[in-house]
């Protein structure tokens, strides 16, 4: 009997472990499925103590997330003083896209402290921005340089990073080695090369780095075929003559030029403070991403203004004699 009784309060007890069990993975009302789960899009990068407003009483509208095989661009534009240029920039760049059916977003990084300007930094930064609002690539791009013809691709660089502004096409450079002006990858890419140097205070030489990077990785470049628009009418370039970029070497800045770090980059940009203040430019919102850079002047004295310039090197001398004695040949 005792047999008896122990194998029937075993199969009741199965009964019920079974009944609960059957409930539980079939009440719709308790369980989530994958595809109804909403995130909140602030936090798709665990951004939402990264991207926010710069106006309490003004909450940031975000972007509804992708669709398995969608792509969203976001246009980075490293930025200080140039509020006329993005008044033609953004309505442009508004016609040249719809043309390409190419979702976009606009990160206008706004450097507000009084440090040199640190194009590197600013993109890194509207990089990171980007992911709050799910862009899966970026377009590294000038505010002074529009697209003018509809060959030159925005769409989701499948081969690897993009070089729409190729040399020769560019209206002021030609040399092969350029990569400024517009460049367009992938965020994988992007934070593969870990992005841009930190330390590039000050215009220019961050590009020959940034190459460098991508070269290290075994990415290669590509670019648009040569047009026959070429360097006259392919983009057009509204940079006036009146903005003077500091292009100056000082506190030895020169020591890092044909170094590469990639240790420094997208995983170390910090910042004293930014915040996202969104504007309406020609009835399209735009992110303008106000940042107040840090400078370690032990690591990087040279970020300091108004610093003395170092004297050229004897290969910078030869060079500057090149080419002013190139400038004498041409005038009449």
């Amino acid at each position: 009997m005792r047999f008896l009784y122990r194998l029937v309060l075993i199969v009741v007890l199965m009964i019920i472990i079974s009944y609960v069990t059957i409930h539980e993975y079939n009440d719709d009302s308790e369980v989530v499925k994958p595809e109804e789960v909403v995130f909140a899009p602030s936090a798709l990068n665990r951004l939402d103590d990264v991207a926010r407003t710069c106006d309490v009483t003004s909450p940031i509208k975000w972007r509804e997330r992708r669709l398995p095989g969608q792509h969203r661009l976001g246009i980075v534009v490293p930025y200080k003083n140039r509020m006329k240029e993005l008044q033609t920039f953004v309505p442009h760049m508004e016609k040249f896209l719809k043309a390409q059916g190419v979702d976009h977003e606009y990160f206008i990084t706004n450097q507000l402290d009084d440090w040199r300007f640190n194009r590197g930094s600013l993109l890194n930064i509207g990089a990171i921005m980007s992911g709050a609002f799910d862009c899966d690539y970026i377009a590294l791009h000038d505010v002074d340089l529009l697209p003018n013809q509809i060959e030159l691709n925005y769409r989701f660089p499948e081969k690897g990073p993009y070089h729409v502004a190729a040399p020769g096409l560019h209206p002021k450079y030609k040399f092969s080695k350029f990569l400024g002006g517009i460049l367009i990858m992938s965020k994988a890419n992007y934070m593969q090369i870990n992005g841009f140097s930190n330390k590039f205070w000050g215009w220019g030489k961050e590009d020959d780095e940034f190459r460098r990077r991508i070269l290290l990785q075994d990415l290669q470049i590509y670019r648009p075929p040569q047009l026959k628009s070429g360097q006259k009418s392919t983009f057009i370039h509204i940079h006036g003559e009146e903005r003077e970029r500091d292009t100056k070497r000082t506190g030895g800045q020169r020591k890092i030029f044909d170094t590469t770090d990639v240790t420094n980059g997208y995983n170390t940009t910090t910042w004293d403070d930014a915040c996202i203040n969104q504007i309406t430019i020609a009835n399209r919102q735009v992110n303008m991403v106000e940042v107040n850079l840090m400078c370690d002047k032990k690591e990087t004295p040279w970020c300091e203004p108004g610093l003395p310039e170092d004297p050229l090197t004897p290969e910078e001398l030869a060079k500057q004699a090149k080419q002013e004695a190139k400038k004498r040949k041409r005038r009449p």
